[in-house]
């Protein structure tokens, strides 16, 4: 089992951020397609991270996660997963789920 010590999470629309949160020692990283993003830069932001997670990683680099919007914003989270599921990361992060359908719902859209 990995146990990692840190995560640290940088908004996915600042490419200055998104540059550099590699660089700080964490262990994992979360660029965020959620609440750091203006609703404006969505795509944008979809767009740079395919830029900077579209290779694997170095070695020895933090883990690279990407946090999407919830599931039941549909407008949102549809294009955020197609869009993390095109990228070289170790998982996608679900935000503010509650309820075991919530999930189930991230399950049923995984497998379509």
């Amino acid at each position: 089992m990995t146990v990692f010590r840190s995560f640290l999470f940088a908004p996915g629309n600042d490419a200055r951020k998104v540059g550099k949160v590699f660089s700080f020692g964490a262990d994992a990283v979360i660029l965020d397609l959620e609440d750091a993003v203006p609703r404006t830069e969505k795509q944008a932001a979809r767009d740079l991270l395919s830029t900077y997670l579209s290779d694997p990683p170095e070695p020895g680099t933090p883990r690279r996660y990407v946090r999407v919007n919830h599931p039941t914003n549909t407008e949102l989270f549809k294009p955020d997963l197609a869009c993390a599921l095109t990228l070289d990361i170790e998982g996608i992060g679900l935000p503010k789920i509650e309820t075991p359908d919530e999930v189930r719902a991230v399950d049923d859209a995984l497998a379509t």
